[in-house]
């Protein structure tokens, strides 16, 4: 009996181990990391215009540095890089590590923002609907300046 209460201890110290080692570690800042891909907002923009889903299965997950012109910057705390007058855009959620970065920059300026794909929404090609011919939509997620030139 003794050697069944050693091993049930010695999992809970496993496991209490194992759990603060998972909810202590710092999630890593994508800006600061190597990139899997560099584009142009309207490269992106392209591509996911053309074939989404191909585009969807290539970044998922990936870190994109993406450089652009800024078509608007929210105090809640993302960037949207794109064309004015296109409705497709790429919008960049900053990391917390990165918020002070939206004071950096202003609508019209050129920047580079690195951050971690996330997903899109598709643009339809029905001018009748204009919720649906806005254009494709790319979100990045954990995002950082890389530059502003």
């Amino acid at each position: 009996m003794k050697k069944k209460g050693t091993i049930i201890l010695l999992l809970v110290v496993v496991v209490v181990i194992a759990g603060y080692a998972l909810f202590s570690r710092k999630t890593p800042d994508a800006a600061a990391a190597r990139p899997h891909y560099r584009v142009t907002a309207a490269e992106l923009i392209k591509e996911f215009t053309r074939d989404g889903a191909i585009a969807d299965k290539k970044y998922t997950g990936k870190i994109l540095r993406v450089s652009g012109t800024v078509t608007l910057v929210s105090d809640g705390g993302s960037v949207v890089l794109g064309n004015q007058g296109s409705g497709a855009a790429v919008v960049v959620g900053m990391d917390q590590r990165h918020a002070g970065d939206v004071h950096k920059i202003q609508v019209g300026d050129e920047a580079v923002i690195q951050g971690v794909y996330s997903g899109y929404e598709a643009g339809g090609e029905n001018p009748e609907d204009l919720l649906e011919s806005l254009g494709a939509t790319i979100q990045l997620r954990s995002g950082g300046m890389i530059m502003k030139p």
